[in-house]
């Protein structure tokens, strides 16, 4: 959940991914600072790799919200 720990699973899997792929993030929103972490690791991985997402779902708790995303490799 930590930007480090996101920013190196997504650059270590960036060539792996194929079109359609599912990502989920177990906490993505609904903590302190959230947007330094996930988001902004999510944000400089498409902008890194050119790559489009589609919203797939969200679970969303007091204590956490869980988040997927379809990558598309040629635009949504």
């Amino acid at each position: 959940d930590l930007y480090s720990s996101v920013k190196y699973a997504l650059s270590s899997m960036k060539d792996r991914i194929e079109d359609d792929c599912l990502i989920i993030f177990d906490d993505f929103l609904n903590f302190p600072n959230y947007k330094e972490h996930s988001i902004l690791a999510f944000k400089e991985f498409l902008d890194e790799t050119g790559f489009d997402y589609v919203p797939f779902g969200m679970v969303v708790d007091e204590t956490f919200c869980r988040t997927s995303f379809i990558i598309k490799k040629g635009g949504k």
